[in-house]
């Protein structure tokens, strides 16, 4: 599986002398607990390199096919998320699309609204993930049973239960820093991290109107 944080632009200009490249932990975290599982998975972070119809190849070189690709979402990078969406259903038609993130898991069914979407990934990622592409891979076609998960069915929008939060985060893979240096060297960018960002806490329980 390729797991993408998607950028608008490469990182960099005038700000970049004052605002250090944060590691995107989320997809970090995500290939982490694939990786622990027996699977192949992979990074692509395009504040330090960009996604195109050129290199796609070689971004997902090693890795199974029919290719799973997720992509995390933020507000700001919604409009660069269904770009990448298009992108990888023109260049492989028949790959699988997967959403997640603060702002996928607040409005699936706008994310489920685009047809080069398959599936949303709402909450904690890891154990829904996980599951979600175990059971592409073996050839499910029911996904009701995976718990935080939208998705179309029967030309509706179906969602599962709400995924219960993982309350011991000990139970997790340690977070693969690794990949983001082989990256960094594979895509020669000038770009680097601040390699001392860490999450101190995940997510919220609540349900404000407004958030």
């Amino acid at each position: 599986m390729l797991l993408i944080n998607p950028a608008n632009a490469e990182y960099g200009g005038t700000l970049s002398r004052f605002t250090p490249l944060s590691l995107p932990m989320s997809i970090g975290c995500l290939v982490a607990q694939l990786k622990s599982h027996g699977h192949e998975a992979k990074i692509i972070d395009e504040e330090v390199g960009k996604l195109t119809w050129e290199n796609l190849d070689e971004a997902v070189e090693g890795l199974p096919r029919p290719y799973v690709f997720g992509i995390t979402v933020l507000t700001a990078q919604v409009a660069r998320t269904f770009e990448l969406s298009a992108l990888l259903k023109a260049k492989y038609p028949d790959c699988t699309v997967v959403v997640g993130g603060y702002h996928a898991t607040a409005v699936p069914e706008e994310q489920l609204s685009v047809d080069t979407i398959d599936f949303v990934v709402r909450g904690e990622g890891e154990r829904t993930l996980l599951a979600l592409y175990e059971a592409i891979r073996g050839g499910a076609k029911d996904f009701s049973h995976i718990d935080g998960l939208s998705f179309r069915k029967d030309g509706q929008i179906a969602h599962t239960p709400e995924a219960p939060l993982i309350k011991d985060l000990d139970v997790l893979p340690p977070f693969p820093y690794g990949l983001f240096v082989d990256m960094l060297k594979k895509t020669k960018s000038r770009s680097s991290y601040d390699w001392g960002f860490i999450m101190t806490s995940r997510g919220c329980p609540y349900k404000c109107s407004y958030c």
